[in-house]
């Protein structure tokens, strides 16, 4: 990602608390012109990923939250990118509102191994971020996302794991697994 890249994100991203005021059309137009201010078509097969897969390479968080950013803008995660993030998502280089946005990902779209993922993310201790507060919501969001994917997509691998988590040790993780144990029904 360019420099020019990043004004043009910043440009867009500074409008977007007008964007209640928006029309859908002015809506539109702001996405495309962000679109064409870019440096490389985003929309092109592997632009995005390749965006993806350099600012993993560097372990650049700033760059990977931009990145990140287009990617929700213009709807580009698929199979491919998911898969880059579930590699990436125990890592501290990661900034925490990412690995929030990434736990989302990774359930939705996830592959074989999101639950074991997920697991992990639960209790993994990102000592870099915010003296630890964020953990407790990355936990949090992974917890809710085993629910989901056991309560919604009946994977029974995620009520396993969300059982093991509830005496695994660590207070946080087993505090929101003995409650979705509760919400589950499966003490």
């Amino acid at each position: 990602m360019m420099e020019k890249d990043k004004k043009a994100l910043n440009e867009y991203l500074s409008g977007t608390f007008r964007a209640a005021i928006l029309s859908e059309d002015e809506k539109r137009a702001k996405k495309e012109a962000l679109k064409k201010s870019l440096s490389e078509d985003l929309s092109s097969p592997g632009v995005f990923c390749r965006w993806l897969k350099d600012a993993c390479e560097h372990r650049d968080g700033e760059e990977l939250d931009n990145i990140l950013l287009l990617g929700w803008i213009f709807e580009l995660f698929d199979e491919e990118t998911v898969t880059i993030l579930e590699k990436i998502s125990l890592e501290n280089w990661v900034k925490a509102n990412n690995l929030e946005d990434m736990v989302g990902l990774i359930e939705r779209c996830g592959g074989p191994e999101n639950v074991k993922i997920l697991a992990s993310m639960a209790v993994q201790k990102y000592p870099g971020h915010y003296l630890g507060e964020d953990d407790e919501h990355i936990t949090r969001k992974a917890m809710w996302a085993l629910h989901r994917l056991y309560k919604d997509k009946g994977k029974e691998d995620a009520l396993e794991k969300i059982k093991e988590l509830s005496k695994c040790g660590d207070s946080i993780a087993e505090g929101f697994a003995k409650h979705h144990l509760e919400k589950l029904g499966a003490e």
